[in-house]
């Protein structure tokens, strides 16, 4: 088969399929109270000591959303099923909600990357990133960035990057990552070259482009981290929070960039 028709039969089949979700909460089915206790396990708390969130009833999909806040500054993790076990593309994306009472009092940390489920942790050397909410100087707004936990190990190294600044308080922006492993076998790939690519998309602009990131826990892809601290800011905690909502991590998303990175493995592998 020439490249041609394996670049049009894998896009025509990323375009069009429509894979069940790995994960998916939007914590509706919940009652209000401690999140790792009223989703009956589904989040737990990190390591299974630290502070625990909150399901509140301030959510985008009614009722319910996760609250996070930089005085008790919570720290839970889900888990689920490796993304890029049977596929080369997976996506995560959620909606997020900044509230703020001071001067950057919060910020609110979305990691994902691979965890271990029995240990109630996660393996930060194999992270894709983490998603800063309200990072630095916003009096009145909130920013989005995104942090290589990892640095130059795993094929990246963009620091802290700034993705979006003067978003609009108290109203929901909805953020998707999308990724895909573009090496024939990631777990064999030397542990500081890249093993794919991810692409980041706010309120369905794209503010951050291909970037190259490292997966090398044999768990992949399977898990996200929330947690919250107080960042200082100009004035003590008030009362600052973000909610969170609609939670999905989905295998095979039919995006145009990642069909076309899936593409780049499958002629790899076929050399």
């Amino acid at each position: 088969m020439n490249k041609a028709l394996i670049l049009s039969c894998v896009l025509a089949f990323a375009l069009g399929s429509g894979s069940a979700a790995a994960f998916s909460d939007n914590f509706d089915s919940y009652a209000t109270g401690p999140l790792s206790v009223v989703s009956g396990g589904v989040w737990t708390t990190y390591l299974g000591t630290s502070t625990d969130a909150l399901v509140t009833d301030q959510g985008l999909s009614v009722p319910n959303a996760m609250y996070q806040d930089g005085i008790d500054a919570p720290d839970v993790v889900a888990y689920w099923a490796d993304l890029f076990a049977g596929s080369n593309t997976g996506a995560l994306s959620y909606d997020f909600l900044v509230h703020e009472e001071g001067e950057d009092d919060i910020e609110t940390y979305v990691l994902v990357g691979s965890g271990n489920a029995g240990a109630l942790d996660i393996n930060y050397s194999s992270a894709i990133g983490a998603f800063i909410l309200d990072y630095g100087d916003s009096l009145g707004s909130a920013t989005l960035h995104i942090w290589d936990i990892d640095g130059p190990v795993g094929g990246g190294d963009y620091g802290i990057a700034e993705m979006a600044t003067g978003l609009a308080l108290d109203v929901w922006h909805h953020v998707e990552l999308r990724a895909a492993i573009t090496v024939p076998d990631r777990t064999a790939n030397a542990a500081d070259d890249a093993d794919g690519q991810f692409e980041v998309w706010l309120n369905a602009v794209q503010v951050l482009g291909p970037t190259n990131f490292g997966l090398d826990d044999p768990l992949g892809w399977n898990a996200t981290e929330v947690y919250s601290l107080n960042a200082g800011g100009g004035n003590p905690e008030q009362n600052d929070y973000t909610l969170l909502d609609n939670f999905e991590a989905v295998p095979e998303p039919g995006f145009m960039l990642i069909a076309g990175l899936a593409v780049v493995a499958l002629l790899r592998r076929k050399k």
